[in-house]
């Protein structure tokens, strides 16, 4: 596992970052598939999934507060009551490319964030 790497695939996917780790990595819907590929390349595992809603355009927020977008209009909110835990980056995929589509849970607004399997101790790129 290499952090150098990481952290310059998240720059190049244009990753935001809640806070100082690698818990909260919110993803833009046109990365999300590449976002799991490359963790599979650096084999690092996703073991979380939560959700924020995209707030923008006069779209009221879903959730709680939450931080201005880096690389979009608006802002996230976010969604406390949906969260999963996985074991394998393929079980993340099929999560959010069947299952919880297929749930009727997914409205347009929401956009994921991935929790990392890395050292507790690892700084993201904005916190380094």
């Amino acid at each position: 596992m290499d952090k150098q790497n990481l952290d310059a695939v998240l720059s190049k996917l244009k990753i935001q970052f809640v806070g100082w780790g690698y818990i909260d990595c919110i993803c833009l819907k046109e990365y999300i598939s590449d976002f799991i590929d490359e963790m599979d390349k650096l084999n690092i595992t996703v073991v979380g999934v939560s959700w924020w809603c995209h707030v923008v355009d006069g779209h009221e927020a879903c959730g709680f507060g939450g931080p201005k977008a880096e690389f979009a209009e608006g802002w996230y909110s976010e969604i406390v009551d949906e969260y999963e835990t996985f074991e394998d980056n393929k079980s993340v995929r099929d999560y959010l490319f069947d299952s919880f589509p297929k749930s009727g849970k997914l409205r347009p607004c929401m956009i994921p964030s991935f929790c990392l399997d890395v050292p507790d101790d690892w700084k993201n790129i904005h916190h380094s």
